[in-house]
């Protein structure tokens, strides 16, 4: 029955995407041209970044990066390849905005400011602007995503409350990866091998015929598991429950076998209209793991399909807007978590873009979201219940963004969202932010803002049982009246080219949460329950500055940032980790000519604290890590070799125990890697 369910939905979701596919671009069949190409969302290169006013993700409006609202960094595409590094996470370690840990080979905890755990949403994470956060369980499964790292064209983070814009869960930031553009990239084999015989292959063919242009991308990523990599001792969260965990049976298994294919196609209907629509898929097997002392040692399975369709056009010179239509549809078989759950989420969404007047630009739009989440368990015992066997979930918002120069000097940007969510109730974000230039040529701006935004409760946190330990540490059903978390956030910066060669930013930020979700656990003798309520709120605060440096053939980038976490009662169970402390960090590339570069990132962490009582239990130790990779073009530049290790000086990483795990392992560290790649 569940399989017949399953196809079922697969041939529905085909006809939603035949159906948009081959309306979408009809819809604009009656508009005449007009002269000018429209600026389409999230089309831009770096160089046009730094010099012509751009769509990023802090407003959904065009304007230089200096000029946001709110604070932006960028990761180019430039530095995602010189690295070397064959997933996201793993590259976002590097920045000062975020924290970032790895729980296994397979599994990565990703936050703006911290308050990040695997189960976690309080950071959005979209590929270009679409939603990628699992509907489920929160945080996405990153290495699950079908996503390319040489298909990135770069990636935006916004550090800081994000909602006016992203509606919910854009709660201490935003993650977008942005993808790059069919027919604006070359075709290309790259495989990279690592000592451990990981190997992460993948083929991508681009083109143009007249009005069409294409990007398909396939890949083979193999994986072995921490035991082969010379790693994976295991290590006990809680000693005292070492009578009730055979530790010495544990064997890790954090292997990862995925296929995955992207895809995108774009149409210029007209010089003002655009249709573009894509398909990309992955497919994955990976190694099972502990959780509240149940460990099934059955494979887990995913399979995501990501879909979109989507036109852009261009009314006059002063107007422009999109339509667009996504589907992410995923099955996942998580025997250490429930045995299998599907999710089938399908978004409308509009937006557009006008001028009332000189100097004063609006946006103005609206989102639907349907998601069907339906679940199967293979026994109660152990594994997460859900309370029921479907939910059919809604989610309705409406934002208007209002920008206007009031001077040559002085910006006001102001953004407000209501949000509609059928599981729990209406909620608002909002953000205003004046920007101001200290100089006519606009090289030195001051920012201020004031925001609000809120994370929602998903499935997990409001309809879920659970029985571990032989019935000894359970999870029962939530507060019934679970609210919103709120955000508030006061910021200031300065963003300034001193030189052309330059650069120097600021941020600091103040931001007070309220109705944190959280654990309240009760005891009976040696029975533990656990169920989440709103708890009491935080304070966070913090600074964050880089300084860049370019003159070719060098580029460096140093950085600093300090986070503080401060709650109202120390001993509330977030369920989170706390941000790092103190981060700091340097990103160095050296061309000495055309065919060689060499490049270096570092970062350090000082101890992520957490308190004995909090769950997940233990600190994350210091961390010291060095990248380096060479690399050399060969055959005229149309290939590249490259050698490099990463986390030189580390041979393993200790253990990092997260929500609800009983046990960790190590990981390992230091690995050393080889790249051949092919452009054509």
């Amino acid at each position: 029955m569940f399989d017949l369910i399953k196809k079922m939905q697969k041939i529905i979701f085909a006809a939603i995407y035949l159906s948009v596919v081959i309306f979408c671009p009809l819809a604009f069949a009656f508009r005449p041209d007009l002269p000018a190409d429209p600026n389409t969302l999230f089309d831009l290169s770096l160089q046009e970044l730094m010099n012509i006013p751009v769509v990023i993700s802090a407003s959904r409006l065009e304007q230089k990066i200096s000029e946001s609202p709110v604070s932006v960094a960028i990761i180019t595409a430039e530095d995602i390849h010189a690295s070397g590094l064959t997933n996201v996470p793993e590259i976002l370690q590097f920045y000062g905005e975020v924290d970032a840990s790895r729980q296994d080979r397979t599994r990565y905890i990703v936050g703006v400011h911290g308050l990040n755990s695997e189960y976690s949403d309080r950071t959005l994470v979209l590929i270009d602007g679409r939603n990628a956060l699992n509907p489920v369980f929160g945080a996405p499964n990153w290495l699950q995503l079908p996503i390319f790292m040489e298909d990135i064209e770069r990636i935006e983070i916004v550090h800081g409350p994000a909602g006016s814009v992203w509606g919910a869960n854009a709660y201490t930031g935003v993650i977008n990866i942005i993808t790059k553009k069919p027919g604006k990239c070359g075709s290309l084999v790259s495989t990279t091998v690592s000592e451990f015989g990981d190997v992460f292959t993948q083929l991508r063919a681009t083109g143009s015929r007249e009005k069409w242009a294409w990007r398909v991308s396939a890949g083979y990523e193999n994986m072995k598991d921490s035991d082969a990599a010379g790693a994976g001792r295991f290590q006990l969260g809680y000693p005292e429950l070492a009578p009730l965990i055979p530790l010495s049976t544990y064997q890790t298994k954090d292997f990862l076998r995925s296929w995955k294919m992207d895809s995108a196609f774009s149409y210029d209907y007209s010089k003002t209209t655009r249709w573009t629509f894509g398909a990309a898929y992955s497919s994955s097997a990976s190694g099972d793991r502990e959780m509240a002392g149940r460990f099934p040692r059955e494979d887990i399975l995913i399979e995501m399909t990501r879909l979109f369709s989507r036109a852009e056009f261009e009314i006059d010179s002063q107007t422009s807007g999109h339509l667009q239509w996504y589907g992410n549809y995923a099955v996942y078989h998580m025997p250490f978590v429930t045995n299998c759950y599907n999710y089938f989420e399908n978004d409308l969404e509009g937006q557009i873009n006008f001028t009332p007047s000189e100097n004063h630009l609006m946006t103005a739009g609206g989102s639907f979201r349907w998601t069907r989440i339906r679940n199967r368990n293979a026994t109660p015992l152990g594994e997460i219940v859900f309370d029921e066997d479907q939910y059919d979930e809604y989610w309705t918002g409406f934002f208007l963004t209002d920008r206007l120069k009031l001077t040559d000097r002085l910006t006001l940007e102001g953004q407000g969202r209501i949000d509609h969510y059928s599981k729990s109730h209406t909620d608002w974000s909002f953000r205003l932010s004046s920007l101001y230039a200290l100089d006519k040529e606009d090289r030195h701006i001051l920012r201020a803002g004031i925001s609000r935004s809120f994370r929602a409760p998903g499935v997990m946190l409001r309809e879920t049982t659970m029985v571990g330990l032989s019935g000894l540490y359970n999870v029962v059903p939530a507060d019934s009246d679970l609210k919103n978390e709120s955000i508030y956030s006061l910021e200031a910066g300065y963003n300034g080219y001193f030189t052309d060669q330059i650069h120097f930013h600021v941020d600091t930020f103040y931001q007070r949460m309220n109705h944190i979700i959280g654990a309240v656990n009760t005891s009976i003798g040696p029975v533990t329950n656990s169920s989440f309520y709103n708890l009491d709120g935080a304070n966070a605060y913090g600074v964050e500055c880089e300084l860049t440096w370019q003159k070719d053939p060098i580029a460096v980038s140093g950085f600093y940032s300090c986070h503080k976490l401060d709650l109202d009662v120390r001993e509330q169970t977030i369920r989170a980790y706390f941000p790092a402390d103190h981060k700091a960090g340097l990103r160095a590339r050296w061309k000495p000519d055309k065919t060689w570069t060499v490049n270096v990132n570092y970062i350090y962490n000082n101890t992520v604290p957490n308190h004995p009582v909090l769950n997940p239990v233990g600190n994350i130790a210091v961390k010291n890590r060095l990248d380096l990779t060479v690399s050399r073009k060969i055959m005229s530049g149309n290939g590249e070799f490259m050698v490099g290790v990463t986390d030189l000086l580390n041979e393993t990483l200790d253990p990092v125990h997260d929500i609800s795990y009983f046990t960790s392992y190590e990981t390992p560290g230091r690995t050393f890697f080889t790249r051949l790649q092919f452009t054509f």
